[in-house]
């Protein structure tokens, strides 16, 4: 059995803590996850140390206690109006009320 990678690309430690490479970046930018460590002759190649990455997770569940998310309220009853739906249906009542008694009668 082979041992896993020391150091990790950004793709495999986005991979190997469970997010997408964009939102790993964010997160890393946050400081949520360890800064990358430059290797090569260069210096050009950024690598994750996977045992950093693993304290960090530690550290990140011992510190943000996991809540559920609030319920959503239930959507109004399809037949419900607010209160000013109410006054609007009132005036336009109203309104034709009005008109039909100011109607002449036609004449036969």
């Amino acid at each position: 059995m082979t041992e896993p990678p020391l150091f990790l690309s950004r793709d495999e430690a986005a991979a190997f803590v469970g997010v997408g490479a964009d939102v790993f970046a964010d997160e890393v930018s946050a400081g949520l996850w360890p800064e990358p460590v430059r290797r090569g002759a260069k210096g050009g190649k950024l690598t994750w140390f996977r045992p950093a990455l693993v304290e960090a997770a530690h550290r990140l569940a011992r510190h943000q206690p996991v809540t559920p998310p609030a319920p959503e309220p239930p959507p109004p009853p399809a037949n419900a109006t607010t209160e000013a739906d109410q006054k609007i249906v009132e005036r336009i009542r109203a309104q034709s009320k009005d008109r039909a008694q100011h109607r002449h009668p036609r004449a036969a």
